[in-house]
């Protein structure tokens, strides 16, 4: 399984990529700590399942690493991406806790954990893989995602027994029950969505595969209408379909998706529940500013906790906070207490990138971005079409991440679908290069014969 000379069909390559594949799906699962089914919850206390799935990709990755050639990371722009977010959330991390909490260094890794999930993309990038690969692992993460958000949509009909299978705490909102997937596929429910979008209204050939990516569009308009129930997310989401129709599509295929996308909308407001909720997010976005005036409500408690990190970082010499460690003393209010209950900081967005990793996590955040849709720009104009849909369905996640003001690439528990995209893109940017290459010296080879 090393990195050498194989030839790119051999059975020894495609067992190869099968076993890859294969680890992926491993990974994914144990992420989601078993799709947080009671079936798989080990223990109260700890994720035993995500532990165990963060220790195998390290694993992986440090056993791939000694096989290969160093220079092949150092060659890789996006593993200089991963060694940039480390460092940025491990320096600010370490002063907070080592020199000024006077802590073992070694709870800077131990905070650091969640983003193992970024090793998962220097496990790829250390073996040979061809052209379908990437297509292939789309359709494993659309696959697992999808299938997630389907037994939801499924278990929001009964909600008892959802509270018996599912290791979630079942809240109320809107006078409805609520159901969410597992934090750490949340990224790839949202990148799904938006491939099936792209699916669904691409030109193709083959009606029924668009008429299923349809159908999938809306499962994913149901779950998060009606099971999810974010507000934020519901209106960012109208605001990519609106991006979508308006800049990237053209002539009839814009008309027939705004019809197309029409009747999908008007299935959720026919069914009782919409009705409801429709009216809460209507009241809630209308008392708005009113709870922006009093600092009540949810905006009110995100300024508050927005303004009461901003002074932490403030005091930390604009440094940053880092990273939580429950290993800080009691009193720290950053930790314990009212503070950190009502001051979630992962209802803050791209705010808490400022405010824990300083502003060097906002410019590379920035010059990350910029060269991810430039790579993205490349394949979707010189790419084959199954990696162009891939790549809009990329871009639409990372416009959809920006205007909804996430943390993007900073998050630890999206650390594994960080590392998953950032090998896609490379995977489908390399090739585009590679292809140039084999036409280049196929034109020159042509030209000396002719010559001749």
């Amino acid at each position: 399984m090393r990195t050498t000379a194989v030839p790119p069909h051999s059975s020894h390559f495609k067992r190869q990529g099968t076993v890859l594949l294969l680890f992926v799906v491993v990974v994914i699962f144990l992420w989601s700590n078993g799709f947080n089914l009671q079936l798989f919850d080990l223990s109260d206390r700890f994720k035993l399942l995500n532990l165990f799935g963060l220790f195998m990709i390290v694993t992986a990755a440090g056993f791939s690493m000694t096989l290969v050639s160093w220079a092949r990371y150092f060659r890789n722009y996006y593993f200089w991406c991963i060694a940039g977010i480390l460092a940025v959330a491990l320096f600010p991390t370490f002063v907070n806790l080592v020199v000024v909490n006077s802590l073992s260094p070694v709870e800077v890794l131990r905070s650091g954990l969640g983003y193992s999930g970024l090793f998962i993309f220097i496990l790829l990038i250390s073996y040979r893989t061809d052209f379908s690969f990437v297509v292939k692992l789309n359709t494993i993460i659309f696959a697992m995602a999808t299938v997630n958000v389907l037994f939801l949509v499924v278990m929001s009909v009964v909600p008892g027994v959802a509270e018996s299978l599912l290791v979630i705490n079942i809240r109320g909102r809107f006078d409805r029950i609520r159901l969410v997937v597992a934090s750490g596929i949340v990224p790839m429910v949202q990148y799904a969505f938006c491939y099936a979008l792209v699916i669904g209204t691409e030109r193709v050939r083959f009606a029924t595969r668009k008429a299923l990516y349809l159908l999938f569009l809306v499962a994913y308009f149901w779950y998060f209408f009606i099971v999810e129930m974010g507000r934020r997310t519901i209106v960012v989401l109208l605001i990519i379909i609106t991006y979508y129709i308006v800049f990237h599509l053209r002539g009839r295929y814009r008309l027939r998706t705004v019809f197309a996308l029409f009747f999908i909308l008007s299935l959720l407001f026919a069914v009782p529940q919409f009705n409801a909720i429709q009216n809460a997010i209507k009241s809630t976005y209308s008392s708005s500013i009113e709870e922006y005036q009093l600092r009540e409500g949810n905006v009110g408690i995100r300024l508050e906790g927005i303004n009461y990190y901003l002074n932490l970082f403030k005091e930390s010499g604009y440094l940053g906070i880092g990273l939580p460690s429950n290993r800080v003393q009691q009193s720290d209010p950053y930790i314990q207490g009212t503070e950190w209950y009502r001051f979630n900081p992962n209802d803050h967005g791209i705010f808490t990138v400022l405010y824990s990793f300083g502003f060097p996590g906002i410019v590379l955040t920035i010059v990350f971005l910029f060269h991810l849709f430039g790579d993205l720009t490349i394949i979707r104009r010189r790419g084959p079409p199954e990696h162009q849909a891939i790549a809009m369905a990329i871009h639409l996640y990372l416009v959809f991440s920006i205007v909804a003001l996430l943390q993007i690439f900073w998050k630890p528990s999206i650390s594994l679908w960080t590392g998953l995209m950032f090998f896609m893109v490379w995977r489908m940017r390399v090739g585009i290069e590679v292809e140039h290459r084999a036409i280049t010296q196929e034109q020159g080879s042509s030209t000396r014969r002719s010559s001749k």
